[in-house]
């Protein structure tokens, strides 16, 4: 295979060279520094805060002025004081506290967040009324207290898999492979389209031999991804094991139940299979074309398919059960994603995921081979871009034995 190191070489060169791999490497980079740090940034909102309520408020009666949690410099004096202090934007939301079960709600503006804010007030005065209303019958403070912190024992077996600790990292493997192949493949098919249009192809097919030509820019567009992404593993690994220590009890136990060793190296096995197939897919369609401004076009069949197969590795994630679910997951272009989801959520035996990757890894040294004879092909046709179904028969049919020797 002549040849195959040179074209690594230059195109691994050409890509890590590239101002904007590196520019969106660092800035990626600096975001997963700034997620790692977050939960002891914020170890506050991670830990649920203090119990205080949020706004400003004015009290009929001065004796609920210290059954409820509002901050002194947020108590204001009477209810035209609190309104202009809304509209003028110093306070969000404001509340007119006129007895135990009625409270006026001010908002300078409306959403969800302060929806949450007038509950967490609406559920404090609903407290402090059923506390009176029981001494009034004669049941203690203390007494009702004692009901209230009656702990209910909630015995939780589970015959299956535990699918809540999976969903976070389903939901990043996802999410990751749908982003990397949608990049990186349309990099490959931009990179030969870009040769064919600037007739740079017919000189390097006389000189390399296709099969080195078409592996030489994927493999080193494997290798760029791999780089990319140690960058990002050492950007999140340094920055946690300096402080995981200091990691609120909720998120350790998240993570703990989430990084389970032998579902990872599912992942990281769907994903090198499911990166190769279709770079290979997407360096064939590009050879296919004669100029770059056709590219996005002609991708567009693969780029509906990784669509659809992300749209349905959600669903699998919700725990819904379908046979026909089920079926797809068996088809290679669907099974890099949904495979490794169904496993997570105990939908399929460990036996089943090797034979679904055996049979992911048949089918793109299968692919391999079609690119190969696809890219042969394409250094030798110009014009109006052909269907994919016609250049299939062009390169199988007796006008494609001869490209194909």
């Amino acid at each position: 295979m002549n040849n195959l190191g040179v074209v690594f070489r230059f195109e691994f060169m050409n890509q890590t060279r590239k101002k904007a791999f590196r520019v969106t490497a660092v800035i990626i980079a600096a975001v997963i520094v700034f997620l790692v740090l977050a939960p002891v940034l914020f170890r506050s909102a991670f830990e649920g805060g203090d119990d205080g309520l949020d706004g400003g408020v004015v009290f009929e009666d001065q004796a609920y002025a210290d059954l409820l949690p509002f901050e002194e410099n947020h108590i204001y004096g009477t209810a035209e004081e609190l309104e202009d202090a809304v509209k003028s934007g110093k306070e969000d939301i404001g509340y007119v506290i006129l007895d135990p079960t009625h409270i006026r709600t001010i908002y300078s503006n409306y959403g969800v967040s302060d929806e949450a804010k007038s509950a967490a007030v609406v559920g404090a005065m609903k407290e402090i009324y059923i506390r009176q209303a029981l001494a009034q019958q004669g049941v203690s403070d203390e007494a009702y207290q004692k009901i209230q912190n009656q702990e209910i024992h909630n015995e939780t077996v589970i015959y299956g898999k535990d699918t809540t600790a999976q969903y976070a990292s389903a939901m990043v493997f996802v999410i990751l492979v749908y982003m990397v192949i949608l990049v990186y493949g349309q990099v490959v098919a931009a990179a030969i389209a870009r040769e064919k249009d600037s007739k740079t192809m017919e000189l390097l097919i006389t000189t390399t031999r296709a099969d080195s030509l078409i592996l030489g820019k994927v493999f080193a567009v494997i290798a760029v991804v791999l780089i990319a992404l140690a960058v990002y593993l050492t950007a999140a690994a340094v920055p946690y094991l300096l402080v995981k220590d200091r990691y609120p009890e909720a998120v350790k136990e998240a993570l703990n139940s989430s990084l389970n060793p032998s579902m990872i190296g599912i992942y990281i096995l769907f994903f090198f299979i499911g990166l190769v197939m279709y770079l290979f897919i997407l360096a064939a369609l590009g050879s296919v074309v004669s100029r770059v401004e056709e590219v996005s076009s002609s991708l567009s069949p693969v780029v509906t398919m990784m669509v659809v197969s992300y749209a349905l590795s959600f669903v699998l994630m919700t725990g819904v059960d379908n046979a026909v679910l089920d079926g797809l997951s068996w088809i290679p272009f669907f099974s890099v994603l949904m495979m490794p989801i169904r496993y997570a959520y105990g939908g399929i035996a460990l036996s089943g995921v090797f034979v679904s990757a055996a049979v992911c890894v048949a089918f793109t040294v299968f692919l391999a081979h079609v690119s190969i004879r696809i890219y042969r092909w394409g250094t030798l046709n110009y014009g109006n871009k052909p269907s994919l179904t016609g250049v299939l028969r062009q390169v199988f049919g007796k006008s494609g034995k001869g490209a194909a020797v």
